[in-house]
C-alpha cells in the first residue's frame, strides 16, 4: 500500500512538475492544463487504477489478466533497454559523464543519503531502511528516457543519465550494500 501511494505522489509531482516546466510558467491555466495532461498519462492512470482496485477490496485479478500483465512486464524492460541502447553513442562516454555528473551525484549519492536520514529519523525498521536506501541508490530508471521523449523533453540527455548512472552504480551499489550491512 505504501508503494502504491508513493507511486501516485511521485507520478503527480514529477510528471506534473515536468508538464509545468514545459509550459514555462505557473498560472491557473497552466495548472489546469497540467492536471488534464496528468489524467491522460498512462503511468499516473495506472497508479490511480491500482489504488482504486485496492480500496474497492479486490483480492486479485483473473489469472488470464495476471498472465498477460506478466508477459508485458517481462518484455517491457528488455524493449526499453534495446530502445535506449539504439540511441546511444559510446564513443562520447567521457563527455557524457561530464555532462551528467550532477545526475550521478544526486541519484547515486545524495538520494540514498537523504533517504537514510529520513527513514532513520522516523524510526523505520532496519529492513525498511535497507530496502529504501537501496531503491534510492538504484540508477535512473530506463522508462524515464521514453517518458521524457514522449513529453517533448530532452530524451537524449535523459538516456545519457541512465547509461552513466547504470555504469557508476556498479561501484556505488556494492558500497551501499556493505554500508547497510547486507554483505
Amino acid at each position: 500500500m505504501l508503494l502504491a501511494l508513493s507511486l501516485v505522489v511521485v507520478q503527480l509531482l514529477t510528471i506534473g512538475a515536468s508538464q509545468l516546466a514545459l509550459l514555462g510558467r505557473v498560472s491557473r491555466e497552466t495548472i489546469k492544463s497540467t492536471c488534464v495532461q496528468l489524467l491522460k498519462n498512462p503511468l499516473f492512470i495506472a497508479c490511480l487504477l491500482g489504488l482504486i482496485l485496492v480500496f474497492t477490496g479486490l483480492q486479485g485479478l483473473p489469472s488470464w489478466v495476471n498472465a498477460t500483465l506478466a508477459i508485458l512486464a517481462d518484455v517491457s524492460t528488455g524493449m526499453a533497454l534495446i530502445i535506449l541502447g539504439a540511441g546511444m553513442c559510446m564513443q562520447n562516454i567521457l563527455k557524457d559523464v561530464i555532462s551528467v555528473w550532477k545526475i550521478v551525484l544526486f541519484k547515486l549519492v545524495v538520494h540514498p543519503a537523504v533517504t537514510y536520514v529520513i527513514f532513520t529519523s522516523f524510526g523505520f525498521p532496519q529492513e525498511l531502511v535497507q530496502a529504501g536506501v537501496l531503491l534510492a541508490g538504484m540508477p535512473v530508471a530506463v522508462n524515464n528516457a521514453i517518458i521524457s521523449q514522449e513529453m517533448g523533453m530532452d530524451g537524449a540527455y535523459c538516456a545519457m543519465g541512465i547509461a552513466v548512472t547504470t555504469l557508476f552504480s556498479l561501484f556505488t551499489l556494492p558500497f551501499l550494500i556493505q554500508l547497510l550491512g547486507l554483505a
